[in-house]
């Protein structure tokens, strides 16, 4: 996933790192240790994520985090589905 770092003008100080919240349940709980999967190393805005379970449905929001630690309201929520594709059997082999 990727997302728009935060208009510089706005901020009061500049995004050192993400936090990255991922949750089965909506609303995503920013207060529940389980729901941090990720802590950005730098202001990277990308993530890869391994979800646990490709036939659920998960939500992600972010924060955003100065170099005090002065963490940002969350994103807005998103909804990402995996579906697991089925595959077909080769149909074109030859009768004998």
């Amino acid at each position: 996933m990727t997302w728009d770092a935060p208009d510089a003008a706005l901020q009061t100080a500049p995004v050192y790192r993400y936090n990255i919240f991922r949750s089965e349940k909506s609303p995503v709980d920013i207060f529940a240790a389980k729901n941090l999967i990720h802590i950005a190393r730098a202001a990277e805005t990308a993530f890869i994520d391994a979800v646990p379970d490709a036939n659920k449905p998960y939500y992600y929001v972010i924060t955003a985090l100065d170099r005090l630690n002065n963490e940002s309201p969350p994103s807005n929520e998103i909804r990402v589905w995996f579906p697991r594709v089925a595959l077909l059997s080769d149909s074109t082999s030859e009768a004998q």
